[in-house]
């Protein structure tokens, strides 16, 4: 591109307005003649500004000059060129030269005798020329030609004194000039040079060089992008005038040869045409070798401009003229040779025909457009076919159809040449345009290639308006699918470069949008949501406001979804347009997407929104935009969410080529595949012409090679085989994709070039230390793909080849698999071989000796050869099942296999052994180290791990405890780099000694920072020079957040450490976060920084420019960062954000360091943007502590104390540091609050007082505070609502609050937030202490609530120890209860606290509310009933008398809070309330219904499924009760209701409910014969499938589950939305015929719903089943669920107990929501065993079990040996198979081991059995476990007549596929974690199980049993053996519940602690004596 000038007029600054008119212009000539030196001073610059004021206001001066000598005019020109500022400005230059009286008078000035005129005439039309020349009709323009115009004329005088004034004014202009002007300049000043006055020649060959070096360039470079017009003008007077082209190529610096020669393609044409043989022979002779005229003509780069200038001299008979001119250099052409010689490349040919077309104007414009035409019937045409108008329009359409694509790709070469001048590549980007309005529609097969053309062509700001005119015109004719994206595009170009639209450009921007809303409204509306903002073009706002009515209605979740669509698009305008928006649009909703992400049940909307982001990151991280950047701001505005909570792991599903590519339909379908999302991606979003082109050749092969064409696909009939199978695969392929291939399916493009040679000789193995890991992969590719085996192989290997070296790295990435796979499978020996040995020549490669450079290119070849390992493991995997299960096949048939059969299995098993022979040729251990030092840690312990196995597997060699000690280290090394306490636990138990380092370790990862920095500390006592030591010490401190202490070490550190990357980071944070900078100023410098690229290194320096007050540096350096980690967001990183925490945190830390310094300002209160903030990051409490003090550490600086409240920031970090722990780093806080006048740190220092055991000092502590009156001399905060008070974030807790008494606006009691804390936490010590009365216990309780009425905490803690009393009272015999606990009057105290409680927040609702509905509804029936007579009779009449009185005061309780209360509250209990419809009281069963009424009313898609399900029960009561409700929900005064702002037709909905009930139950009753496995959902089980669609909600989990506020409040309470998504909500739209019939004995059957989302689910009809049951389990499961993601340590681990929906139907049926991808275990290990062999013999099983149980101990080496050496470990090889990749293998195992804990304790807790092997599952898609078949529950299966003696199965089978860890660590943990939360959780736990098991309506638990069952239970050692009692009441099950969880072995009255319990149950679990006697479909064994 050309440089803009650097002298001259600029005419980029408008003349000053007149203030001083009235002196004569002459006058001010007069004074600036006087004063003349106008280089040397600017003080007349008034005098000549003025000057010019009078000159414009007085033109008839300028006249009056014109009469004298033009002194007037000189003066204006000369002054004007001398002061440096322009004095004519944009203004002027848009004024028509014509028009005005210094204009005319200058053109005619010269034409003056005055030399000295003339110049200054010359001088002074500069100023009316704008530059650069627009390229629009505007008034600058105009005045360029009619200058450029006057001066041609004029130079045809034969007067040399003119010609000079001339050649200098053209200069003049040339500076001013681009495009098709400054070719007329140039031209000009070309043709003076033939001049024959030798004066004239010198001055135009100085112009030429002055003109060049106003631009910067050469004149070579200036020249260059005018040859096509320049060589002409200097060629055709070769003869005449020599000197020209002598002249011109000494300014350039070339010979004459050389000249003609460059320009050569420009100037044959025209020789030819003129029949200059001889200039042609010079031409020819100038080439070399003795070069033909005949050939010079036909070379490839002269061929197309020659045939296109003949034919557009001579359209109409065009071809015989082209016949005629080359005979003159050719005797002997014939018609078909010319014929041949235009269809050589007929596409580039018509590309200089069209440059022509829009070079020229009128006659030969018209002439070039038919010779276009001429040159389609020329190559379109057949032999002896007519010349009429109708078949020249058909070949016309037909030639563009064919070469629209050849020709878009030389007009796309020129666009992005980078010799190409503008004027080129606007007349390149004008010829797509012209082709686009000549073709027509027949141009669309280049459509694609149009767009990426034309996009790559506004990349150029001097090519936008052209390039907006060619796009209008190919929008005019786009229809269908394509035009929805075309629209958006439009949409997104028309913002992002409307300033760089012209004026008419812009007026036609507006037309296009304003013809696009008025004929595409429609489409517009449905993708409004991702068509970009017009808000920033004032031009546009009535098109903006239209397009916000049709956005009007948006949710914020719909709007963010829309924003993932547009950031997944492959145009890169697009998606830069896209996060140009989101970004602000986040930014104002922040606080929604926090709110939502740190939410009991988050919206995928968030993961979705952060995989985009990511994705795009990672997409454009090499990209030199500014779109990574641009979404890293994006991620660092929704931050570091909490991944335990939100995932979206990025999808991968590259295809498996089994047969090796011999099978030809596997290897189409890998081409599709690759086509699909490989090439026509890449192609698309291709913006280089040359990559596209490779692109395009290889595309157009593989086509070809699938067998699709246009030739194939037109001979297609439905019926015939072949044809129907590739049609079928093309029409697999989407239908946007397609459109992209089409045009290739008849391209001819050809490969011109080899590019597929090595980059040097063939080495062996190809990897070396000094090479690239881009040649490296490049070359093993190449190899790879020379070397393939088969022809289907070598046919794509050979055409791929052809992009390797020029294509994206991850494209030869994705191919080295295959390419490296064909060989070993089907290779020679030696081949497979020297593939193995690349492989561990790079994998076997140590880094110790190599430079940075080089061991990051190791790195990245390390982890392509992991990336083919991996494959080659899934390979086995799959080839494996796929010989097995034929050869079950064949074995079923009851055949011999033939020989075709045989040889393809010998083949198979041949293919197998070789990909093993190259996997074992690799060692383990050897892939173990390398995959540690390249960060990849899962795949180090798989292969450890088998590496370990393999040497234990060797029997000859016998492992020491030495030796087994190492292996343990190792691996316990490889668990530190990953910072893994559990994995570091469960080694160091296997380890035989645990040294002092591995102790330390261990107490590091567990948070034991102290015990770990003593042994750091003795050890650098006894060696202070030990480097390792003080980065182990230094980062204990680090992570026990001890900054001071590591200041002071540093300081005393030798200087090698201080000087260390990781230390100079740990300084970095430590003086920032302790306001220290005198440290970081003396450590940490720009170089160490820059050097390191430490983030808190880097985060320091730009603080530091904060903090010295240099806002720019700060923004520059932040923004750095930003950068760095944006660049950092590829590969491995975006897998998941689990993987990507690390850089969403520095991304956020990034934006809060913005926000809390006050360069990003918020909408909202910052403290509260900021809590938010913290609560979205989960539990991470070191996360969270290093926010909070990166916080302060902003805050301290300037004014940022204004904005921050530090108080606030350090009690946060006080109650995290409590809960770590890290009592120190909190009582470091609490001091830091105090200090800081936070009152609330008396509390937290209480708090800390009783955690360290101190309770008497926490006691007195708090009272002391309180006695002093601390919390109330703070004052009070007026607020008309709690919104916010009880949050988990940052929200300052000195807030008090002021309020007025509910319904009562007198009274104006203040209340303090914070006494009430004090008086809350004062009242559960003095309970929990048990040292006080309960009057003085519940006198405390009760001033909370006067201190602070409206808080959730107080009232629900006030009605808690009223329930408590009341429970004290009820285990009394009724004869000592009293009056309170017999009236009711107790009860009606716990239920109003409740009730009050739940209108302020839910954080306890599922304590308080399930507990108030059973005390309510129980009550309920007791008033009804007589009074027993173990009461004293005088209390009995008393009790009797007020019962009444008390059930009504709590009927009018609930009545008056089901108004107060959100319905979402009770949508939570509404299966509770509806089991209890049947209730007896009439008044309780008013209430009731009403609650009822209202929760289905308000949200009646989800809630009506809980209430359908009693119209069909079996009792007559539930019922009637049920229709009851029914009717009158339908009878709802408001037939339309809103659900959550959806309207919703209430009376239609339920009847169409009820008549969707109907069916699904018929479904689940209707008897199925035989063994069928499916059947049809109507004609089999009578299923009428018009019930469907159906308004109801798809019944599965995750659409029936309702939100709950993460912030309490009771406005929040009444404003929150329970569904939020409802807009999006999936409905019932129909049911699949299909229904699958399982093989068990009830035959439970799927059935397939269609969702209004277009997407399956499935529903598991079980009849014969009561479902009632599971529902409830599902709910206690989803309590535990939700303790285990408060949990930190839970969270943390990603704990959870599976559950899913369950829908009764009646008493009898019900639906279950279908999980898809379960196993069962037993099928799982019977597989694992078949394929090795080993058979399951149930009846020599059965004989050996009898015979371990005969003489237990003695006997039980049967079952430990004998048995269990049988049925060795297997299943640890279906984690591996399923899961080859390592990260997937590790994360699966991982989830084992720990879902199988929580399952087991939470199943133990329920004294859940028959866990056999069938009823425990493995999710094949996460490797977690399932448990079903909830029939024998609390210990149930200890009256089976084999009795199941074992808590839960723990088989040697599930321990072995823990790993090496065993029951150690993963499963230790989980176990110990779950067990403590649910011990957390007692209470709500047994409140949900007392609602269970006291369900009048169902005896779950044999309530008529005659009385308790005691079994005796013996185990192998001491303590194992037992009596253990099975409940028979629902007292004792609750009883037994409770024991579990308290720790209660049986025969036990001691509880054992946590770990001594779970140490316990894992025994017990595992002891060989309980599994030997267990049945024997238990299955033990396995």
């Amino acid at each position: 591109m050309r440089h803009t000038p650097t002298n001259g007029i600029t005419g980029s600054q408008a003349v000053l307005s007149n203030t001083d008119a009235g002196i004569p212009p002459s006058t001010l000539a007069a004074q600036l003649v006087e004063n003349h030196n106008f280089h040397d001073t600017r003080s007349d610059d008034s005098t000549f500004r003025q000057l010019l004021n009078e000159i414009r206001a007085s033109p008839e001066s300028v006249e009056a000059d014109a009469d004298g000598n033009g002194k007037l005019i000189t003066v204006v020109a000369e002054a004007g060129l001398s002061f440096r500022d322009p004095f004519i400005g944009k203004d002027d230059s848009n004024e028509q030269l014509e028009a005005t009286g210094i204009g005319k008078w200058c053109l005619q000035g010269l034409r003056s005798p005055s030399r000295e005129l003339r110049i200054a005439c010359g001088r002074t039309l500069v100023f009316f020329l704008a530059r650069p020349a627009a390229t629009s009709h505007t008034p600058s323009r105009q005045n360029h030609m009619a200058l450029l115009n006057f001066m041609r004329s004029l130079s045809r005088t034969n007067d040399p004194r003119i010609w000079e004034t001339l050649i200098f004014t053209f200069g003049q202009v040339a500076t001013s000039c681009a495009g098709e002007e400054l070719n007329l300049v140039l031209l000009q000043l070309v043709e003076y040079l033939g001049s024959s006055n030798a004066l004239v020649a010198s001055l135009a060959t100085l112009e030429l060089q002055r003109v060049a070096d106003s631009f910067l360039d050469s004149v070579e470079m200036l020249l260059r992008p005018v040859w096509r017009t320049i060589a002409i003008a200097a060629v055709k007077d070769l003869r005449k005038k020599p000197q020209k082209i002598q002249l011109l190529a000494d300014v350039i610096g070339w010979t004459v040869n050389r000249l003609l020669s460059e320009t050569q393609m420009h100037t044959i044409p025209f020789l030819v045409l003129w029949d200059q043989r001889d200039l042609l022979e010079r031409i020819a002779k100038a080439q070399g070798n003795d070069m033909s005229v005949f050939e010079l003509c036909v070379q490839e780069r002269n061929l197309p401009v020659l045939l296109a200038t003949l034919l557009s001299q001579h359209p109409n008979n065009g071809e015989a003229v082209v016949q005629q001119c080359l005979a003159n250099v050719k005797a002997e052409i014939d018609d078909t040779e010319t014929t041949q010689i235009f269809k050589a490349d007929p596409a580039a040919v018509a590309r200089e025909i069209l440059i022509i077309i829009v070079s020229s104007h009128d006659e030969a414009k018209q002439k070039a457009i038919q010779a276009f035409k001429e040159l389609a019937v020329i190559v379109e045409r057949r032999s002896h076919s007519t010349r009429s108008a109708a078949t020249q329009s058909r070949m016309t359409s037909l030639f563009c159809e064919n070469h629209a694509l050849g020709i878009v790709n030389y007009l796309s070469q020129s666009i992005e040449s980078p010799v190409a001048g503008t004027l080129e590549q606007v007349r390149s980007v004008q010829a797509i345009q012209q082709l686009v309005e000549t073709a027509q529609a027949d141009s669309l097969v280049a459509l694609p290639q149009i767009r990426a053309c034309l996009q790559a062509a506004f990349a150029h700001s001097s090519l936008c308006n052209p390039a907006f005119d060619a796009w209008v015109a190919a929008l005019t004719l786009v229809e269908g699918e394509a035009l929805e994206s075309f629209i958006e595009q439009t949409f997104t170009l028309i913002v992002q470069k409307w300033t760089y639209l012209t004026s008419a450009t812009q007026q036609k921007a507006y037309d296009v949008v304003a013809e696009l809303l008025k004929n595409y409204s429609t489409l517009i509306q449905s993708i409004v949501d991702v068509l970009p903002s017009l808000a920033t073009i004032p031009l546009m706002s009535k098109f903006e406001s239209q397009l916000s009515r049709f956005k009007a209605e948006a949710e914020v979740s719909e709007k963010l979804n829309s924003f993932v669509k547009r950031c997944r698009d492959e145009s890169s305008l697009i998606v830069s347009q896209a996060l140009h928006e989101l970004l602000p649009y986040i930014e104002q909703h922040q606080h929604w997407l926090h709110e939502v992400a740190a939410s009991e049940q988050p919206l995928p909307i968030v993961g979705q929104l952060l995989r985009a982001l990511l994705d795009v990151a990672e997409r454009f991280h090499d990209d030199p935009s500014n779109i990574a950047e641009r979404s890293a701001q994006c991620l660092g505005v929704i931050g570091c969410v909490d991944p335990n909570r939100i995932e979206n792991v990025k999808e991968s599903h590259l295809p498996m080529i089994l047969s090796n590519f011999k099978q030809a339909g596997e290897a189409v379908e890998f081409v599709t595949y690759f086509l699909e999302h490989i090439l026509v991606k890449a192609f698309q979003s291709a913006t280089n012409p040359r990559a596209q082109g490779f692109l395009a050749y290889v595309m157009q092969e593989l086509l070809k090679f699938c067998g699709f064409s246009k030739e194939a696909f037109a001979a297609y009939r439905p019926l015939g085989s072949q044809g129907d199978e590739v049609y079928s695969r093309w029409t697999s392929i989407p239908e946007a994709t397609r459109q992209t291939l089409i045009p290739f399916l008849s391209s001819h493009y050809v490969l011109k070039t080899n590019n597929t040679s090595m980059s040097n000789s063939r080495h062996s193995p190809v990897y070396r230390p000094n090479i690239t890991h881009n040649t490296w992969l490049r070359d093993f590719v190449l190899e790879s793909f020379h070397n393939a085996k088969g022809e289907n192989a070598r046919m794509i290997f050979d055409r791929v080849a052809r992009i390797i070296r020029g294509c994206d790295i991850s494209i030869v990435s994705m191919l080295l698999p295959y390419a490296t796979s064909n060989v070993i499978f089907d290779g020679a020996p030696a081949e497979a071989i020297a593939v193995g040995q690349e492989f561990l020549a790079v994998l076997s490669q140590s880094a110790e000796n190599l430079t940075a450079s080089q061991a990051s290119h190791l790195g990245r070849c390390s982890q392509d050869c992991f990336q083919v390992l991996d494959y080659l493991s899934r390979w086995l995997q799959g080839k494996k099942k796929l010989v097995s299960s034929t050869r079950a096949l064949i074995e079923r048939s009851g055949r011999m296999p033939d020989h075709m059969e045989a040889e393809q299995e010998r083949a198979d098993l041949q293919q197998i052994a070789n990909a093993e022979a190259v996997l074992g040729s690799i060692p383990s251990d050897v892939i173990s180290r390398r995959a540690a030092a390249c960060g990849s840690y899962a795949r180090a312990i798989l292969h450890w791990e088998a590496h370990m196995l393999e040497r234990a597997a060797k029997k000859e060699i016998k492992v020491s405890a030495e030796e087994e000690d190492e292996m343990y280290q190792r691996l316990q090394d490889i668990y530190t780099s990953i910072d893994d306490p559990d994995g570091i636990a469960g080694v160091s138990s296997h380890l035989h000694i645990l040294d002092p380092e591995q102790q330390a370790i261990e107490h590091r990862k567990a948070g034991r920072w102290t015990a770990a920095q003593s042994w750091y500390s003795l050890r650098l006592h006894n060696d202070p020079q030990d480097t390792s030591t003080h980065l182990k010490s230094l980062s204990c401190l680090r992570e026990a957040s001890q900054f001071t202490a590591i200041l002071r070490q540093v300081e005393t550190a030798p200087k090698s450490v201080a000087e260390n990357a990781v230390v100079q980071s740990m300084v970095a944070e430590a003086a920032w976060s302790l306001n220290e900078w005198q440290w970081f100023d003396q450590h940490v410098t720009e170089t160490t920084s820059t050097r390191y690229k430490s983030f808190n290194s880097g985060i320091g320096l730009a603080l530091k420019a904060l903090r010295e007050g240099h806002p720019v540096e700060f923004t520059t350096r932040v923004d750095h960062l930003r950068m760095e980690v944006a660049k950092s967001l590829h590969g491995s990183t975006t897998s998941s954000l689990q993987s990507s925490r690390d850089h969403l945190l520095k991304l956020q830390a990034l934006y809060e360091i913005e926000l809390v310094s006050g360069h990003k300002k918020t909408d909202k209160p910052l403290q509260h943007i900021l809590s938010r903030r913290l609560d979205a990051v989960g539990n991470s409490h070191p996360d969270k502590q290093y926010l909070l003090s990166l916080r302060r550490a902003v805050a301290l600086i300037g004014d940022g104390r204004m904005r921050y409240n530090l108080a606030t920031s350090w009690m946060a970090t006080a109650k995290l540091a409590r809960k770590g722990p890290n009592l120190s780093l909190a009582y470091n806080a609490v001091y830091n609050a105090t200090s800081l006048g936070d009152e609330s740190a008396k509390i937290e220092q209480a708090r800390l007082l009783w955690d360290e055991g101190e309770h008497r000092k926490a006691i007195q502590s708090l009272e002391g505070a309180m006695a002093a009156r601390a919390f109330a001399s703070a004052g009070t905060l007026t607020a008309s609502d709690t919104h916010g008070i009880a949050t988990g974030g940052e929200v300052g807790t000195t807030a008090l609050v002021s309020m007025t008494a509910a319904g009562d606006q007198d009274q104006q009691t203040q209340q303090n937030i914070l006494i009430a804390k004090a008086q809350l936490l004062m009242a559960r010590w003095l309970d929990q202490a048990g040292q006080s009365s309960s009057d003085t216990i519940l006198h405390q309780y009760r001033q909370v609530t006067f201190s602070f009425q409206k808080w959730e905490k107080g009232l629900y803690n006030l009605g808690k120890f009223y329930n408590k009393l009341l429970d004290a009272e009820r285990n009394l015999p009724l004869s000592r209860q009293g009056f309170r606990t017999l009236s009711g009057e107790t009860t009606k105290l716990v239920v109003e606290n409740y009730l009050r409680s739940l209108t302020f927040g839910c954080k306890y609702i599922n304590e308080s509310l399930p507990k108030l509905l059973t005390l309510w509804l129980d009550f309920g029936i007791e008033a009804n009933r007589p009074i027993s007579k173990e009461v004293p009779s005088d209390v009995r009449e008393n009790v009797d008398k007020q019962r009444s009185k008390f059930l009504d005061g709590i009927n009018k309780q609930v009545r008056k809070y089901t108004d107060k209360i959100s319905p979402f509250v009770f949508y939570n209990a509404l299966a509770q309330m509806i089991t209890r419809i049947s209730h007896e009281d009439k008044g309780v069963w008013e209430v009731l219904s009403l609650i009822i009424i209202k929760v289905i009313s308000t949200y009646p898609q989800q809630a009506l499924w809980s209430l359908l399900g009693t119209v069909k029960s079996s009792s007559a009561d539930r019922a009637n009760r049920g229709m009851n409700l029914i009717n009158r929900i339908k009878q709802n005064n408001s037939k339309t209701v809103r659900n959550e702002g959806v309207s919703v037709d209430l009376r239609d909905l339920v009847t169409r409910g009820q008549k969707l009930s109907e069916e699904l139950l018929k479904a689940c009753e209707v008897a199925i014969q035989g063994r069928t496995s499916h059947v049809s959902l109507q004609r089999d089980l009578s299923f009428k499938i018009k019930v469907a669609p159906c308004p109801l909600v798809i019944p599965w989990e995750r659409m029936l589950t309702a939100s709950l506020p993460k912030i309490n409040g009771s406005r929040s309470m009444r404003t929150h939305k329970a569904f939020p998504m409802t807009r999006e909500a999936v409905t019932i739209h129909a049911f699949d015929d299909s229904v699958l019939v399982l093989s068990s004995l009830q035959k439970p059957r799927k059935i397939t719903a269609r969702g209004s989302d277009g997407n399956k689910y499935g529903l598991l009809c079980k009849p014969n089943d009561d479902l009632r049951k599971d529902q409830r389990l599902m709910e206690y499961n989803a309590m535990i669920n939700r303790g285990l993601k408060k949990d930190a340590a839970a969270s943390s681990r990603r704990l959870y107990i599976k559950t899913y929906a369950v829908t009764p139907l009646n008493e009898r049926c019900g639906i279950i929501e279908w999980v898809e991808g379960l196993k069962p275990l037993r099928d799982i290990l019977i597989a694992l065993y078949r394929a090795k062999g080993v058979k399951i013999d149930y009846n020599l099983l059965r004989n050996l079990l009898a015979e371990a149980c005969a003489n237990p101990p003695d006997s039980l080496n049967i079952f430990t040996h004998q048995l269990l050496d049988m049925y060795y470990p297997v299943l640890h090889e279906w984690f591996i198979e399923n899961f080859p990749a390592p990260d997937a293998w590790y994360a699966a195992r991982t989830r084992y081991a720990r879902s199988a804990a929580v399952a087991s304790i939470v199943g133990h807790s329920l004294g859940l059995g028959d866990r056999h092997g069938e009823n425990v599952l493995l999710q094949e898609e996460t490797g977690g476990v399932f448990h079903v078949d909830f029939n024998c529950l609390f210990d149930k299966g200890l009256t089976f007549e084999k009795p199941e003696l074992v808590p839960f199965r723990l088989t040697h089978n599930m321990v072995h596929a823990m790993g090496a860890t065993g029951v150690e660590g993963y499963f230790r943990k989980a176990a110990e974690i779950a067990l403590t939360v649910m011990r957390s959780q007692e209470d709500a736990l047994l409140t949900i199980l007392e609602t269970f098991v006291y369900d009048p309506t169902a005896d779950f638990v044999g309530r008529h049993a005659k009385g308790p069952r005691v079994i005796k239970i013996a185990g192998m050692n001491a303590g194992l053996g037992c009596n253990q009692t099975i409940p028979e009441s629902p007292r004792e099950v609750l009883e037994s519940v409770r024991s579990k969880l308290k720790g209660l072995l049986p025969g036990e009255s001691l509880p054992l602690n946590v770990q001594g319990y779970v140490e316990a149950l894992v025994q017990m679990a595992r002891d060989p004596a309980r599994l030997a006697r267990m049945y024997i479909g238990w299955c033990a064994f396995l």
